[in-house]
């Protein structure tokens, strides 16, 4: 049986070893996925910092998805909504990325499948953050590091 426990203040699905493996690639692609769609966002559209900081975004919410898909599958029974916002972003964030690389015209297609994407992570990390404050004793209120941790993305 999988136990859970708490890493630098946060609850996590288990102390499993193979679940803290994929946990922390997916924190890390996390990251990467948030400084990356910040840089391509705030770059000039088009650009060659636009594109190069957007194809590493979307192969870094590739990862995300995968690390999820398989963090949801261990523990499929409390996380399967997990994988089922995760699924609505990536595809998503495939719709926007291929309208782009298929030269499509316009940049509706882009700008919305990017959009939903974004929208679509902030809206689990809003329900995660929730959760993680009602799970919170008063040692890690809501200026903790770990509140930290969950508004930076949703605030990109």
């Amino acid at each position: 049986m999988l136990t859970a426990s708490r890493i630098l203040g946060d609850q996590v699905g288990s102390t499993a070893p193979v679940f803290l493996a994929f946990l922390a690639v997916h924190v890390i692609a996390g990251l990467t996925a948030v400084i990356t769609g910040a840089v391509a966002a705030l770059a000039r559209k088009g650009s060659p910092r636009h594109v190069r900081a957007g194809h590493w975004f979307y192969r870094a919410i590739t990862v995300v998805f995968a690390t999820a898909t398989v963090l949801a599958a261990m523990r499929w029974r409390q996380d399967y909504y997990l994988f089922l916002v995760g699924a609505v972003a990536f595809t998503a964030g495939t719709i926007g990325y291929q309208h782009r690389r298929r030269h499509r015209p316009g940049d509706t297609g882009h700008i919305a499948g990017m959009g939903v994407g974004v929208i679509a992570r902030a809206v689990l990390r809003a329900r995660k953050s929730a959760a993680t404050n009602a799970l919170s004793t008063h040692d890690h209120g809501p200026r903790s590091l770990s509140s930290l941790r969950w508004r930076l993305p949703v605030s990109t």
